[in-house]
This record gives C-alpha cells, structure tokens and sequence, in this order.
C-alpha cells in the first residue's frame, strides 16, 4: 500500500472515532441569589438560572464542600427570591413569580424534602423581598409591591402559619432588612424618589407599632445594612452619583442618632456587606469602570483601610458567615457565572474565586 493510501485510510478512521466527552466542568449561569444556614449549620445557596427555574445547593457540612448545584422544582420559576429560617432550623424560600405573585415552600426535614410552592396569599405580589426575625421563633418578611407600596408579614406561631399582608407606610425601589440590639426591626429603604428612608419597631414583637417614614440625608441606587459586633446597624449605599457612602448608628439601638453621610472616595456599581471572622465591618464594591471586586477593612479603632482589589468581576453580591464565623462572598460574575470566594481558615485570607456547577 502507497503512502497516499495509507494516510487516506488513516483520516477516514479517525472520523469513525468517536470524540471523548469533555470533562471540564460547566459553569452554572444565575440571574439572582440569595443566602441562608440551613438546618444541619450548613450554608445554603438559592439562584435562578436564566429561565428562572430555582437551584440550591448547600455545603456538604459545617464549613465544609459544596454539592452541585440542583433543580429545586421543575415547575417552580421565580423573579426575584429572600430565604429565611423557621424556628426549627428548616429554611423557607420567598419568591415571586413569572406572574409576580408572591410564593413560599418550606423544607420538610433536613434532608431537602420540600413542602412545594404555595401562595402566600390570593393577590399578594411583590418585586423584591427581605427575610428577618419577628421574634426569636417567628419570621417576617417585608417586600415591595407591584404598585411599589411597602407590606410586611409574619407567622403567628414559631414555624407556622401567616398572619396575612400588613401595609407599612412609605413608597420604595429597594428594601434592606436590619435588627435593632434590642431586637426591635428596622427597614431601610430606597424611596420611588431616590431618597433613603427607615422605619423602625417601638418595641419587639409581633404588636409593635412603628414609627413611621423617617428621611434619611442622601440619595442612593442601591443599600445594603451590617450590623457591627457592638449592635449598631450600619448603612451602606452606592449614591445616585455613583459614589460610594456610609451611615451608621452612633450607639446601639440608634438612641443618639445616626452619622452624617460619609463617603468612602470611591466610584462604585453595586455594594455588599459583612462581618468577617475577625470581628471587623467589611464592605464590598464592584468599581464603576470595569466592575471588578474591592474589599475595604474597618480596624478595632473603627477606622477603614484602603480598598483591596479581590480577584473576580461582579454584577450583583451578597455574603453570609460560616458556622465558625468566616466570611463568605457570593457573586454573579460579569460572564453570568455563579460564584463564591471565602476567608481561610487560620490566616483569614481569601481563597480566590471558586465556581458552583
């Protein structure tokens, strides 16, 4: 056989060969997230892929590994989510619908059995949700309507059933849920105006009434709320000038005020916020040119560093503590992948950004 020949048959065989499966993992692609502990201490993560199918996925132990991400209901789809904690440990999932209806289910047990979707009400719907704790037993949760009212509401018994929609004064685009020292609610918002607002409990408890609408100095895009190791709440923003800013309770329960607007001197997209495992405040910000993450530190005398550049570019980010109190950052990156980075254990160093599939 001539060499033409043989090099001919040589090319035919090798299109007969079937081609090996790729064995690089897919990344998974999110629209929202949201964060919670679940029964067993464990971090769950809930997302929503591009067609708004829901996913979690939790870590295999108490800071511990990470399961793939997984299909929570083939029917279920969702605008926007909150998660929240019963009493018992289980987590609830919140979430509005394709057809901005507002719908909960709840785990079963703490081997991910789910009670399946359930309206919260016959014409409750929202556009965004927040997630917080009544009392020690009870959850509530506030949410912006359609019509961008702000309502609340809350379980009547610890891992109960609901009580039913309750308006609260004020108009809003973006609601941040925080808690008093004393555990009275306090709901910071962005107004239909741009302005910020805040509403607060006069005492803890589900009879409680509130204060009403109160201004706050400063125009936002978008907040996010911390509370501080010593049990003031703390108020970050991204300004309507794409700046970033930072107010926060003089002393605890807010009894001597607030700060006056303070800026960080940085241009900013989005904003997140935490405690990490040593105690001390940390904001995140995506920088408004190429959205890539910075981190920046306060100290024990309260004083903030400089930002750090934490590698990964972001569109939207939200953190959570693990069980021994490490910080942990989940993000979108800007390719639409979902993602994570977290202190280590020891030296309290980030990682670097880890993919979920």
């Amino acid at each position: 056989m001539n060499t033409a020949c043989y090099s001919l048959l040589t090319f035919f065989a090798l299109l007969l060969i079937p081609e090996k499966p790729s064995t690089s993992p897919q990344l998974f692609t999110a629209k929202q997230l949201y964060v919670g502990m679940g029964p067993n201490a464990q971090l769950e993560i809930f997302c929503t892929a591009p067609d708004n199918r829901i996913f979690h996925a939790w870590q295999q132990g108490q800071d511990g590994a990470w399961n793939s991400l997984r299909l929570l209901s083939p029917a279920d789809k969702a605008k926007t989510l909150a998660v929240g904690r019963n009493n018992n440990s289980t987590l609830e999932l919140f979430y509005a619908g394709e057809n901005d209806k507002l719908y909960h289910t709840a785990q079963k047990d703490i081997i991910q059995h789910w009670t399946g979707e359930s309206p919260m009400g016959n014409n409750d719907f929202a556009k965004q949700i927040s997630t917080g704790k009544l009392t020690i037993a009870r959850q509530q949760i506030f949410y912006i309507g359609t019509n961008n009212q702000i309502y609340y509401n809350y379980q009547q018994k610890e891992n109960g059933s609901w009580a039913g929609e309750q308006k609260l004064t004020g108009f809003a685009k973006q609601v941040s849920l925080a808690r008093n020292f004393d555990n009275r609610l306090e709901l910071c918002y962005i107004g239909t105006d741009n302005r910020m607002y805040h509403n607060w409990q006069n005492k803890a408890g589900v009879n409680s009434s509130w204060v009403g609408e109160t201004k706050f100095n400063g125009l936002a895009k978008q907040i996010v709320t911390a509370n501080k190791n010593d049990g003031a709440i703390h108020l970050f923003y991204v300004g309507t000038d794409n700046r970033l800013y930072h107010q926060w309770q003089l002393q605890f329960n807010g009894t001597s005020g607030w700060a006056p607007e303070t800026s960080f001197g940085v241009s900013a997209r989005s904003v997140a916020a935490g405690i990490n495992a040593q105690q001390h405040l940390v904001v995140f910000f995506t920088a408004l040119t190429d959205s890539r993450i910075f981190t920046i530190t306060q100290n024990d005398e309260g004083r903030w560093g400089s930002p750090v550049p934490l590698n990964g570019t972001a569109t939207s980010m939200v953190t959570a503590n693990n069980h021994d109190g490490r910080l942990e950052l989940f993000y979108i990156g800007t390719n639409g992948a979902l993602l994570h980075n977290w202190e280590r254990r020891g030296d309290f160093k980030w990682v670097g950004e880890q993919a979920f599939q």
